[in-house]
C-alpha cells in the first residue's frame, strides 16, 4: 500500500505545475507567463499565481511576424495583467486569465451522428470544457482557445486529467 501511495505522489508530481514553469495565458504565439506560486493543486482550492518576466515579454515581442517596437518588452512587463487562475478540482469549475468561467466535464463524447471513427484526423477536443456563461462546449479549435483552457485546467488539476479523481 505504501508503494502505491508513493508511486501515485511521484506520478502526479511529474504532471503538476511548479514555480518557474511556463503556462499559456493567451492563444497567440509567445503569450506565456512564469508560475510564481502553485498551491492546492488537485483540491477544491487550486490556485496558480504567475508573473510576466523579462524573458516572457521578450519571447512575446519576438514572436510577432512584424518587428516589435523597442518599447514592446517594457510595455508587456508594465501593463495590467490578471496574475492568477484557480479551480475547484472536485467540481471541475475553473477560471482562466481573462476571468471567464468554465467547467471541465471529462472525456469528449461524440455528438449525435459522430463516432470516433468519423472524427479521425479532425481537430476535436479530447476533453469537454463548457463555458459557464454560454453553456457551450468548446470545440477543439485554436480560435476557441481550447489549448489554453485545457492547459490551465491540467496545471491546476492534473489528477482529473490523468485518470485519477475523474469527474
Amino acid at each position: 500500500m505504501r508503494f502505491i501511495i508513493a508511486f501515485s505522489v511521484l506520478f502526479l508530481s511529474m504532471f503538476s505545475a511548479s514555480a518557474g514553469e511556463k503556462i499559456y495565458y493567451g492563444k497567440w504565439a509567445g503569450e506565456l507567463a512564469t508560475i510564481k506560486i502553485a498551491s492546492g493543486l488537485n483540491t477544491s482550492e487550486a490556485m496558480i499565481v504567475v508573473t510576466i518576466t523579462e524573458e516572457d515579454a521578450t519571447e512575446y515581442c519576438n514572436s510577432s511576424p512584424k518587428p516589435a517596437p523597442p518599447t514592446c518588452v517594457k510595455y508587456m512587463m508594465e501593463r495590467p495583467f490578471p496574475d492568477y487562475v484557480y479551480a475547484n478540482c472536485k467540481t471541475g469549475d475553473f477560471m482562466d486569465f481573462e476571468r471567464r468561467h468554465y467547467r471541465f466535464e471529462g472525456a469528449y463524447i461524440p455528438k449525435a451522428g459522430e463516432t470516433f471513427e468519423t472524427l479521425k484526423g479532425l481537430d476535436y477536443p479530447k476533453w469537454n470544457i463548457r463555458e459557464r456563461s454560454t453553456h457551450e462546449i468548446l470545440d477543439g479549435s485554436h480560435g476557441a482557445g481550447y489549448e489554453v483552457k485545457i492547459g490551465i485546467f491540467k496545471a491546476l488539476c492534473p489528477a482529473s486529467v490523468h485518470g485519477q479523481n475523474y469527474l
